[in-house]
């Protein structure tokens, strides 16, 4: 399979590597496209070094250079190859912009173009955060598409101490369910 994973500005993004590599090691095509917030925690390098295709970051739709000969827009070009979108972890702000449709950057603009092929998401973020109104709206939002499952977040020990929900599954069983 042909995997894209859009890794946003949670916390937990330092273990979307993981999501790659096992994805990888499974056999996969694996390219990554990084939102502004998930460059606040991660380096694109290491992906490289875990063996993903390509590392995208969120202002390369206007970088021609990425593009071959025939080829017209990244995001476009983009959504064609791939067979599923993973977003994971999904932070509280790509998930606005995901069900709003703003799409100021390349990973947004990628899922509006995704069709209805099919896009997995792991929202991560602070208990707070994730039972906020405005995000339950988001969340029921785009759970109601056809194509979007939303893999709700497990209930532990959060990155600022606090237990409760918002925690990002544990790499296997998110692996597992991008396979299955």
């Amino acid at each position: 399979m042909k995997y894209i994973l859009g890794v946003t500005g949670s916390i937990a993004c330092y273990k979307s590597y993981d999501v790659a590599r096992q994805l990888v090691k499974n056999g996969h095509q694996v390219r990554v496209v990084l939102t502004h917030g998930a460059l606040e925690f991660i380096k694109p390098e290491t992906f490289k070094y875990l063996g993903v295709e390509t590392v995208y970051s969120p202002t390369d739709d206007f970088n021609p250079s990425l593009l071959t000969s025939g080829q017209t827009v990244l995001h476009i070009e983009l959504a064609k190859w791939a067979d599923r979108l993973i977003l994971a972890p999904l932070s509280a702000n790509t998930l606005g912009r995901v069900a709003l449709a703003l799409n100021n950057d390349l990973l947004v603009s990628l899922y509006l173009a995704f069709g209805k092929k099919p896009v997995l998401m792991f929202p991560a973020m602070n208990t707070q955060m994730l039972t906020q109104g405005r995000v339950q709206e988001h969340l029921k939002k785009l759970s109601e598409l056809q194509h979007v499952g939303i893999i709700n977040p497990t209930s532990g020990l959060l990155a600022c101490g606090d237990i409760g929900s918002g925690k990002f599954p544990e790499v296997g069983a998110v692996v597992d369910l991008i396979e299955n």
